[in-house]
């Protein structure tokens, strides 16, 4: 079993177009695909289940913790989540590789908005950990990747993946309108 981590902050909509797009896509590699979605989750559920009936939820770290014999793998694109599972996966998770995806960098972010160095320094080390200890290490486009190899020190491939998205929305033939503007 494959568990994707889905931070609490990420919208329905960002779930929708690239999650469950890439939960899809490793269904046919993996054994089962599984969403942990943790708060808030009763909505995005409800929602992610009617679009994609096949992929799976798991409610809580309990749930979680119980199916522990059959997790492969787990994915994480906050840095948050990855330390709580890095931490479940030291002492519950011996057996799960774990993958984690550079989506931004949150020490830059963070410093652009609240120019603090000591919040700089704070979040750029846990991205270090999280780049050091995952077994591997993906991004969203190759300017992050450079950066990472420039910035970070990173010395081992990491693997650029895109913004998924659903090409059956693209193939889909759509009723053209016209419209007129008015002045």
């Amino acid at each position: 079993m494959y568990v994707i981590v889905v931070p609490s902050t990420l919208s329905l909509g960002v779930v929708e177009s690239q999650v469950l797009g890439m939960a899809t896509g490793l269904h046919s590699k993996a054994d089962s695909v599984v969403l942990f979605l943790g708060k808030g989750a009763d909505e995005r559920k409800e929602v992610c289940s009617r679009l994609y009936p096949q992929v799976k939820f798991l409610a809580n770290a309990s749930s979680l913790l119980s199916n522990r014999k059959k997790i492969t793998g787990i994915y994480s694109r906050s840095v948050f989540n990855y330390l709580k599972v890095y931490f479940l996966r030291l002492f519950f998770l011996q057996n799960a590789v774990l993958h984690y995806d550079f989506r931004a960098l949150i020490s830059e972010e963070s410093y652009l908005k609240y120019n603090k160095k000591l919040r700089f320094w704070l979040f750029r080390s846990l991205e270090l950990f999280a780049l050091r200890t995952a077994n591997k290490v993906f991004t969203v486009s190759n300017n992050l990747n450079g950066f990472l190899c420039s910035n970070l020190g990173c010395k081992r491939e990491v693997i650029v993946t895109p913004c998924c998205i659903d090409y059956s929305e693209i193939r889909r033939k759509t009723k053209l309108y016209k419209y007129r503007l008015l002045y």
